[in-house]
């Protein structure tokens, strides 16, 4: 068991899903990591299933690094090679590492701002992010698309309903009682969804979503638990910004864990919806605009 001071008991095992060479992903998941060690003086384990794990060496006295590899990855895409099956296969690695404990799974792009208390607190209730709503109303072509290959279908012995919301996977807290059956659940709704051609952009966050609902019943976690998803380039500079004012004072990882004690979570959104139009319209002034005068030193001799 882990211990650090000035916290709350959070007697369950984190779980990070971390892979390739992107920098900005390993740098949002330290952060994330930080964040619950800044607000918690138990945590059971915090587990990195990492094909980079040289990323964590500065933390790894703090971390359990799983180090996967693209064979492993290949066999966790499943039959049907769907990429994102391999967050549901991750959560039953740990569920089947720790049996019967409970086990939070968070995507990078998150952090710990409020009470972990109400976590704790959920008895046998399993936790996502928080509810999308029903397929059924939603506006979005993929939504629509989705719900309509999906309605009243039987899929993994369970028919698709109006009732079963989505909800938002970068948060998933599992009970971890149940012996597998929620995770067995949700690889069988997926991989029947594939089978049968079901659009494939959300299909894991849905099938663990009904995993979850038919196995627990499904309570929210964002008020306590950030998703910065939608509002990533601003919150990845407000990061980097942290670690590196941080790096340059020479600080230990238990000083950045206490600078983290105080930081203001609350600085930018965590959540803005910006229209397609948007970026359609950014896109085309970079191709109308490109940059002029490009140099670059000459480094041969």
């Amino acid at each position: 068991m882990l211990h650090y001071h000035h916290g709350v008991s959070f007697n369950m095992h984190l779980l990070y899903l971390t892979f390739g060479e992107n920098l900005q992903n390993h740098i949002q998941a330290q952060f994330s990591i930080l964040s619950f060690l800044a607000k918690n003086d138990s945590i059971k384990s915090i587990n990195v299933i990492t094909d980079e794990p040289g990323f964590y060496a500065n933390i790894k006295d703090r971390v359990n690094l799983i180090e996967v590899t693209s064979y492993r990855l290949k066999e966790w895409k499943g039959p049907f090679d769907f990429f994102w099956r391999i967050k549901i296969k991750a959560i039953e690695m740990l569920c089947n590492l720790y049996p019967g404990e409970a086990i939070l799974y968070l995507d990078s792009d998150t952090f710990l701002f409020g009470n972990p208390g109400l976590l704790t607190t959920a008895g046998n209730k399993a936790y996502m992010h928080e509810d999308e709503g029903s397929l059924a109303n939603k506006t979005s072509k993929t939504a629509r698309k989705m719900w309509l290959q999906l309605k009243n279908k039987r899929f993994g012995g369970i028919i698709i309903l109006a009732t079963h919301n989505m909800w938002n996977a970068g948060v998933v807290y599992t009970p971890n009682t149940s012996k597998n059956k929620e995770n067995l659940l949700a690889l069988t709704i997926c991989d029947a969804m594939c089978e049968q051609g079901v659009t494939r952009r959300l299909i894991e966050q849905f099938s663990i979503s009904v995993a979850l609902q038919e196995t627990y019943g499904l309570q929210p976690a964002a008020a306590s638990i950030a998703h910065y998803w939608s509002n990533k380039e601003t919150w990845n500079k407000i990061i980097s910004d942290f670690f590196i004012t941080m790096h340059f004072q020479n600080t230990t990882p238990s000083q950045v864990i206490a600078a983290l004690e105080t930081f203001d979570y609350s600085q930018a959104a965590v959540k803005q919806k910006i229209r397609s139009t948007n970026s359609r319209l950014k896109n085309f002034a970079d191709k109308m605009y490109p940059p002029q005068h490009v140099a670059f030193v000459n480094t041969k001799p």
